[in-house]
């Protein structure tokens, strides 16, 4: 690959472009493909599903924890029916998901002739310019996000194709952000809040008097196996 070729981005475009594999991200992928838009799925990582992938195990289907007679519905319905056709493993709440199901998710998408999928692709930047008068943003109250900057329309995203160091830039009339971290919205100028906002803010009882930077911690996934004696545990 030459100089020119790698800082020479491809141009893409789409009536939609998705940003975020996970879930929420594929499923919308797929509805508006299904409606007839030209759908373009920008996923990060080598698989979709996000959470609910292999990588992560976090199975969707939680909606029978409490009524055994409860199903999810939609599209995560249709790919848990799918995968307890073809996928010889039990299928459990946590933990359980394995690579058939991200074959499984990956097929669903693959069945849409009207989406694409760029897989090991990262949005690294957004044009956007705004909509109406142009404001300042203001830092929130813990300092730790923005707000008031105005309403901003993105007309296109930049991103990098890890395996084939591809640059790409994808345009079209509307985006949906399903990151998980705003990622999107963060680089378009978009309102953001980090951490938690005072109670008085929105009148939240179970929140906090003052507002601060605390967030939803993360989960470390695991196997575990008992080997019949003692073993040292050594935290990642």
């Amino acid at each position: 690959m030459t100089a020119t070729t790698r800082n020479s981005p491809q141009e893409h475009h789409f009536d939609l472009v998705v940003t975020g594999g996970g879930l929420s991200g594929l499923c919308a992928a797929i509805a508006a493909a299904r409606h007839g838009a030209k759908t373009a799925l920008i996923q990060d990582r080598p698989i979709p599903g996000g959470n609910c992938s292999s990588e992560i195990r976090v199975v969707p289907h939680g909606s029978n924890h409490s009524n055994a007679w409860a199903q999810e519905t939609g599209l995560p319905h249709a790919m848990i029916l799918e995968d307890r056709a073809s996928n010889h493993q039990q299928f459990e709440d946590h933990g359980m998901i394995n690579s058939r199901f991200d074959l499984n998710l990956m097929e669903f998408a693959r069945n849409e002739p009207n989406l694409t999928v760029f897989y090991s692709t990262t949005v690294r930047g957004v044009d956007s310019e705004a909509t109406g008068e142009a404001r300042e943003p203001q830092p929130t109250e813990n300092g730790l996000g923005r707000i008031g900057g105005g309403a901003r329309r993105i007309l296109a995203l930049h991103a990098s194709q890890l395996g084939s160091e591809k640059e790409m830039i994808f345009r079209a009339p509307q985006f949906i952000d399903a990151t998980g971290d705003g990622t999107v919205g963060f680089l378009a100028g978009a309102d953001f809040r980090y951490g938690r906002e005072a109670r008085s803010e929105f009148n939240e009882p179970l929140a906090p008097m003052v507002s601060d930077n605390v967030t939803m911690g993360s989960t470390i996934t695991l196997g575990a196996r008992d080997m019949g004696r003692p073993v040292e545990f050594r935290p990642p």
